[in-house]
């Protein structure tokens, strides 16, 4: 028996949908106070010193980017990463996906001249558990 690939649609779009409207998502959604920047998919490519004091090229795209502005210089951003992994937990998403978030947190030190605890990285999980809705992973720079 073929799937109901329209129902399996309609299923999709009501729990993405859900894990948007969930307490822990919604304020990562809204536009900031004060001056700000919001990017979308915003494609950076850049030479960057890792956290280990490594010189790397980073080619990536940060789902969404909110630069804090003060006198038209960047002093803070904000990166929040889509996940809709079907993990176990939260700190399994965080495991997996940690380092690509301190990566963006690089990048974004590294293209603003930013010091690394003015960049604050969230993980926006969509695929938690069901009736959970979405939760908001932060991200430090602990090794996961």
């Amino acid at each position: 028996r073929a799937p109901d690939v329209p129902g399996l649609v309609d299923a999709a779009v009501d729990r993405f949908r859900a894990a948007l409207a969930a307490p822990g998502l919604e304020p990562l959604l809204r536009r900031p106070e004060g001056t700000t920047r919001v990017l979308h998919e915003r494609t950076l490519d850049v030479d960057v010193t890792d956290t280990d004091g490594v010189a790397v090229r980073w080619r990536g795209a940060i789902d969404r980017l909110v630069l804090t502005l003060d006198e038209g210089r960047v002093v803070r951003a904000s990166i929040v990463d889509f996940k809709t992994d079907a993990r176990a937990s939260a700190d399994d998403v965080v495991r997996a996906h940690g380092a690509q978030l301190r990566a963006y947190r690089d990048a974004v030190v590294s293209l603003f001249s930013l010091p690394a605890r003015a960049v604050d990285c969230t993980i926006a999980w969509l695929g938690a558990a069901e009736g959970q809705g979405g939760v908001a992973l932060t991200v430090d720079d602990a090794r996961d």
